[in-house]
């Protein structure tokens, strides 16, 4: 649909509705604003609670004893508690809004990050990353289905662009303050530097939490700082996105299992999330590569996070501009997967290292930007919320299957080349399945006809 059309259509919906004209740019710009910093902020702290662990493995294998393959465990068990609980968690929001899901979710993962600095073995150090993920479940999904109660589809890229900047910012930042904190704090208070980083990076979730219930509004509709015809035109805009149809006529959660391209994107995120996973091996890899200093290998693990936020915003800004997601997601995974075939072939050195996870960090997050568009075009209305849940649910699981299979390939082989080759392969298959599998019309029909 051209922009001349698309403005006439939206001009008779503002019609029938009785809505008086917006600067819709300014608007959306606006509830941006107002929305998103306090959601990038707690996006940091989620990703820095989640992954301060790939730094604390460097002084606990030492005091503790935890091999890679026990620390691979780790990671991926805090997936298995996140997949059991994150679709009645995102269930439970569209019931009961975003501040009070925040408040439960925060909290509690904050409380239970930051008891991880009392575990002494495996049995304790597996159950914490259990709970953390049991605590932890909702966040991601809940707040890409934020986003389509906000913003209609021809924005969701970019704005989820600027939520996800939050995962490389927690990388840029947490690197550098967990090596500090870790190296800095040894032996205070009796404890070891890694126990204070868990406390005092676990702590800030709980007072967010909090913070939510008095900074964030459920719905448009909620909001007393918008006017009523700003009101009436988000409800038209996304009135424009409704109607997707499931193949079999249904639209409810039970569509969703009799239909075989959920199952296709189902592992197409499994692949995706399997990229991502690369990024929590950077530190080791660069213990590998030669550099011995804590504090280095985490300033150095800072830089392919920064390089990522600003090809993520550039990445998605394309995207809605060109209004095209699938060839766009594909090339991340295309892409990304590739610089992790050549990180497992090549000699590794701490250039080679920063290089290649720079690359693959960029296709992992820039492909995320587009996941909330995709979702949206693809679910049905009366199935997004559970839906969202189920597919990052499926590549949440991701999460639990290859830390731990990098883990034991790790020790069994002394290296990460086999790992890293498998691993490739995978996002290879899922992006073929992606764009051989899901055809264009269930992924840009709809941003086309909202743009």
């Amino acid at each position: 649909m051209s922009s001349a059309a698309a403005s006439t259509s939206k001009a008779r919906d503002e019609q029938s509705f009785d809505v008086e004209p917006v600067d819709r740019v300014a608007m959306y710009r606006r509830i941006a604003w107002r929305l998103m910093p306090f959601l990038i902020i707690s996006y940091v702290i989620n990703a820095i609670d989640r992954t301060n662990i790939s730094m604390a493995q460097l002084r606990m294998e030492s005091d503790l004893g935890f091999t890679a393959e026990i620390y691979g465990i780790g990671v991926g068990i805090f997936y298995l508690g996140y997949v059991m609980f994150e679709v009645p968690s995102n269930v439970l929001l569209e019931r009961v809004g975003i501040r009070k899901t925040l408040l439960r979710i925060m909290a509690l993962w904050g409380i239970v990050s930051s008891c991880t600095m009392f575990v002494t073995t495996p049995t304790q150090f597996y159950l914490v990353r259990f709970l953390l993920g049991i605590a932890e479940a909702g966040f991601y999904p809940g707040v890409l289905l934020y986003i389509t109660l906000w913003f209609p589809s021809a924005y969701r890229a970019r704005i989820t662009a600027m939520f996800m900047i939050g995962m490389p910012l927690a990388s840029a930042i947490g690197s550098p303050l967990s090596g500090a904190i870790i190296v800095g704090m040894e032996g205070v208070a009796g404890l070891h530097g890694w126990q204070w980083m868990f406390l005092l990076e676990g702590l800030p979730a709980v007072f967010l939490g909090f913070a939510a219930i008095f900074i964030l509004t459920d719905r448009p509709d909620d909001a007393q700082w918008l006017a009523p015809a700003e009101k009436a035109a988000i409800r038209v805009d996304l009135a424009a996105d409704h109607g997707v149809q499931s193949p079999n006529g249904r639209e409810g959660v039970g569509s969703l299992f009799r239909d075989p391209q959920f199952y296709m994107l189902a592992f197409v995120i499994f692949g995706a999330y399997a990229l991502t996973g690369a990024s929590l091996w950077t530190p080791l890899l660069l213990r590998d590569a030669g550099i011995a200093s804590v504090a280095g290998i985490g300033f150095l693990s800072a830089a392919p996070p920064l390089v990522s936020i600003a090809a993520m915003y550039l990445f998605a800004r394309r995207s809605d501009k060109m209004r095209e997601r699938r060839w766009h997601f594909f090339a991340t995974l295309l892409i990304g997967a590739s610089a992790l075939s050549l990180l497992a072939v090549l000699p590794l050195s701490p250039l080679l290292v920063i290089v290649l996870q720079t690359v693959a960090m960029c296709c992992s997050f820039a492909g995320g930007t587009l996941l909330t568009g995709i979702f949206a075009a693809f679910l049905p209305d009366r199935a997004r919320a559970a839906g969202i849940a189920m597919l990052t649910s499926t590549g949440a699981s991701a999460a639990i299957v290859t830390p731990m299979a990098i883990g034991q390939l790790r020790v069994a082989t002394g290296d990460f080349s086999i790992a890293l080759v498998m691993l490739s392969v995978v996002v290879v298959v899922a992006a073929l399945v992606f764009i051989m599998g899901i055809p264009k019309s269930r992924i840009n029909e709809r941003l086309a006809a909202a743009s």
